[in-house]
C-alpha cells in the first residue's frame, strides 16, 4: 500500500475519490441525483463577474462557493445569484439547502435570505466564525 502526500489535486484522482465515495453513498442511500450547478455573470467582454458553483443531491442543494467581484458589489448580484441557485433546486425537486461562510457581510446576506444557523466553528481564522446555515426551499418537504 503507498500513501501519495501531494498539495495538488489531479483531477483525475480527485474524481476518482468523489466517484468512490459517490457510489458508496448511493449504494447505502439511493440515487443521489447529484448534479452540479453553476450560475456566472459575465460582462461585456465574456468576463465572469460573479459566480455561484454548488451542487444538487439527495433532495439538497449545497451552495459551495459565492463570488461577487468588487465592480458588482451593492447591486443586488449576491441575492440574484442564490435566488437563481434556489430555483434551480427547487425544479430538480430539492427541499432544503445549506452553505457555510466565514465572511461576515455573507452570514447576513444569508440570515436576511432565510438562512438559519445550525452550527459554527468559533475562531475559525483569527476571530472570525465559520458559520453554517440552512433553509427550507420547500414547505411540503419530506417527512
Amino acid at each position: 500500500m503507498l500513501f501519495e502526500i501531494s498539495d495538488r489535486a489531479d483531477a483525475a484522482d480527485a474524481a476518482a475519490v468523489a466517484d468512490g465515495l459517490l457510489r458508496f453513498n448511493e449504494s447505502e442511500l439511493g440515487p443521489s441525483g447529484m448534479r452540479a450547478l453553476t450560475i456566472l455573470v459575465r460582462g461585456p467582454e465574456t468576463e465572469v463577474g460573479a459566480g455561484l458553483i454548488g451542487r444538487t443531491a439527495f433532495g439538497w442543494l449545497f451552495i459551495e462557493k459565492v463570488w461577487v467581484g468588487e465592480t458588482l458589489r451593492g447591486r443586488g448580484v449576491g441575492r440574484a445569484l442564490v435566488d437563481r441557485a434556489e430555483t434551480e433546486a427547487r425544479a430538480r425537486g430539492c427541499t432544503d439547502a445549506w452553505l457555510d461562510t466565514f465572511n461576515p457581510q455573507a452570514h447576513d446576506l444569508y440570515r436576511r435570505l432565510g438562512y438559519e444557523p445550525f452550527g459554527q466553528i468559533e475562531r475559525y481564522v483569527g476571530e472570525r466564525t465559520r458559520f453554517f446555515l440552512r433553509k427550507v426551499l420547500r414547505e411540503d418537504r419530506r417527512p
